[in-house]
């Protein structure tokens, strides 16, 4: 679906197959927090998961090894493995 901005822009969503490891990568990254944020939301979303928060992904004192671990092998099994 395309969705045209203000600016005439054309966007369009990404489907999980094309943004899932870019956006895992992006987790893992020493990046602020808030880009991890949006990239654990958006992955999250693509997902369809709904029992991890993006903040779990990304923010301190959430076992973020534990669901970033967990994420993995959820990206695995729905797209395979990272080339």
């Amino acid at each position: 679906m395309a969705i045209t901005t203000t600016f005439g822009t054309q966007l369009r969503s990404a489907t999980l197959k094309e943004a899932g490891w870019v956006l895992f990568d992006t987790l893992n990254k020493k990046i602020d927090y808030l880009y991890r944020y949006h990239c654990a939301a958006a992955l999250l979303a693509l997902l369809k998961v709904s029992h991890i928060q993006p903040v779990q992904l990304s923010g301190a004192n959430h076992n973020i090894e534990e669901n970033i671990n967990v994420v993995r092998s959820l990206l695995e099994k729905s797209i395979g493995n990272y080339l």
